[in-house]
Parts: structure tokens; sequence; C-alpha cells
């Protein structure tokens, strides 16, 4: 409780044998609602990821980012990449003073495939509800529970595609793997804000993934983008981008001169090449 003072003490059918409150208001029914879909489907020839398979309610979008803090979430992404790699949520701060050959006792390993849809480094997206409250599952190796896992995460990192667009006018260089998941899940079912169902954000995931299809993720793309700003160490793991429309399809561009890389970029970047020239002739 000294770790998490506004947390909820939860009743009953919302209690969990992996931690003894509920995070936040969102997650309240998290518990039982994870029985029930489980109940329902046993005998699915579902296979992750899928709609189906996702527990936590909406909204995805908009939500505040001034939880879990910077720091907390890049120890968990931190501790998913190590040698020893464990599924280890924000709220898990005392992962660190557990004895390294009693951890695998209370942490779950992470998921063979975990690799391909990792986000990059810098990308502030905390694992699934699934995680908290369903740990003992996730230990046991139950494949509904890692069905979920791999649902809800494709969630939240999509939302936070859009989301970090809107704020901050960039794009996550995501893995292709991860863009096929979102893709598999739906923009549509993604992309639901505090007011509902946002169909200008499915169209803006849709883009922003249509942009990534075309951008040659690899040594010289990530060299380009680590020059630009080299005091930044997550920058070569994203790109400003822009929207634009000719009334009825969204496309996103890219923002930023990234010669010699060939992409569709925006008109600003095309006018200051045909203004100074001598952009055209940086090389890497």
């Amino acid at each position: 409780m000294r770790l998490l003072p506004e947390a909820l003490v939860p009743t009953a059918d919302d209690r969990s044998t992996a931690i003894p409150v509920v995070r936040r208001p969102s997650d309240v029914g998290y518990v039982r609602t994870y029985c029930r879909h489980r109940t329902q489907m046993v005998g699915s020839s579902y296979t992750a990821p899928a709609w189906e398979f996702v527990v936590m309610s909406p909204p995805f979008l908009g939500l505040p980012l001034d939880y879990p803090s910077h720091t907390s979430i890049t120890a968990s992404r931190n501790h998913r990449t190590a040698s020893c790699p464990f599924l280890v949520g924000w709220h898990q701060a005392e992962f660190t003073s557990c004895p390294q050959p009693r951890r695998a006792q209370y942490y779950a390993w992470v998921a063979p495939w975990w690799s391909s849809v990792e986000v990059p480094y810098g990308a502030m997206v905390e694992l699934s509800p699934v995680q908290a409250y369903m740990s003992r599952a996730l230990l046991d190796r139950e494949d509904f529970a890692f069905k979920v896992l791999g649902s809800e995460w494709v969630v939240l990192a999509g939302a936070y595609l859009v989301d970090r667009f809107r704020t901050r006018g960039i794009m996550w260089l995501y893995p292709k793997s991860l863009r096929s998941w979102i893709f598999r899940v739906g923009f549509r079912a993604i992309c639901h804000g505090p007011t509902g169902s946002d169909e200008r954000a499915a169209e803006e995931l849709g883009a922003l993934s249509a942009l990534l299809d075309k951008f040659p993720v690899g040594p010289t793309s990530t060299h380009r983008l680590g020059r630009v700003a080299s005091e930044w160490r997550d920058r070569s793991s994203w790109l400003s981008v822009i929207m634009t429309s000719d009334g009825s399809v969204i496309e996103a561009k890219v923002d930023e001169d990234l010669l010699p890389l060939h992409l569709p970029y925006s008109a600003d970047v095309l006018e200051g090449r045909v203004v100074d020239p001598a952009l055209t002739n940086e090389r890497v």
C-alpha cells in the first residue's frame, strides 16, 4: 500500500491472489471479466492476438501519462530485455530486491514471441493488466492468459502510437510483427477514446501503419535518425510525421528530411529542398 497510496481495496469478486489492491479505477472488475472471458472461450479455435481476448475495458486513447512514471516503465522494459527476462509490472518495485534464484517463483518468464513485438526503446507502453492481476496464470503458463497478454499488449501499443502522434507529432518505429498484430486486432477496436469509438483515430492508426510499412527499418535508417539528435537516446526509434488528406483518404508523411531514405515527405520538406538545394546533397 505504501507503493500505491491511491489504490483501491477491491471487493471479494475483484480480488486477485497476485496483488491485494486495484491499481486504478479503470481496473475495477478486471478479475471478474477475465474469469468470464476464460469460461466463454473454452475450446475456442482463436489464436492470439484477437479482439476476443481483450479483457480490459475502454477507453484506450487519451489516457493521462502521469502514471506510471517514465522511470517505472523504463525499468519494466529493461527487465523484459535482460539476459534473464521477466514480466515485471511498473508497480513491482520490489523485483530488484528479490534474490535472483527465487525470481522465477514470483515473476513469469517473457514469452518466446515477445521480442518480435516489443516496442522500441523509449516508447512508454505499460504491460497489460493481466500481468498484474493474473500473474499466477502466467506463471503456470496458461494458454488463455498469454493470449490475453498478447492481445491487450497490442491494444495498448496501438493506442500509444496514435496518442504520441497526436501529442508530439511523432511515429514510433514499431517492428513488423507488432504492426501485423495491430492490424489483426483491428484499428477501430483499438481506437476507443473517453467519448467512445474514434473513427478519425482509426484512420490515423491505419495511415501510420501504412507509412511504417514503407519505412526501411535497419542500420542505415536508425543511424540516420540517431544523427539528427544524438543526445536523445531514443532518437533512432521515432521520426516526425504529419497527416494529409485529399478529402477522402488520410496519409501519413515524414516531416523531416531523411535523405538518402526515399519516403513520402511533407510539402514543407520538399519545399525546403528547393529553397536550399544543399540539403539534397546530404548523405549518411
